[in-house]
């Protein structure tokens, strides 16, 4: 899993944690391993593969982690997307950081800009 932490200040932070996966089926190993990540990252992104494999769609797989969902915290959201996940993850997290060093640039006074930093962990 990969989780990304933007840090405005040393005391602040906010982290999400990608999930990606084809989860064909999703069984109790992803369960407890998006339970855990809900603990650890403030927001969790469960990323389910577009394609199927096994005879598995991807309506099968959000069935089952609609089950999973109700034992799971509000801040576990499930995606779906067309190519790889892993894939979309690396995306999101580059326009995160474009964004994130464009703001720095503009927006925000020099001496703050060096307060702000990504920080990205593989877990």
């Amino acid at each position: 899993m990969k989780s990304f932490k933007l840090f405005v200040e040393q005391s602040s932070n906010f982290s999400i944690g990608f999930f990606p996966g084809a989860f064909k089926p999703p069984h109790k190993g992803h369960f407890q391993t998006a339970l855990q990540a809900s603990k650890q990252n403030d927001s969790v992104a469960i990323i389910v593969s577009g394609s199927e494999r096994d005879g598995i769609s991807t309506d099968k797989a959000f069935q089952v982690w609609n089950v999973y969902r109700k034992y799971l915290p509000n801040n576990v959201n499930i995606f779906n997307v067309a190519g790889s996940p892993v894939t979309t993850i690396y995306q999101i997290v580059d326009i995160i950081t474009m964004v994130s060093l464009h703001l720095q640039q503009k927006f925000l006074p020099q001496h703050l800009t060096q307060k702000i930093f990504l920080k990205f962990i593989l877990k």
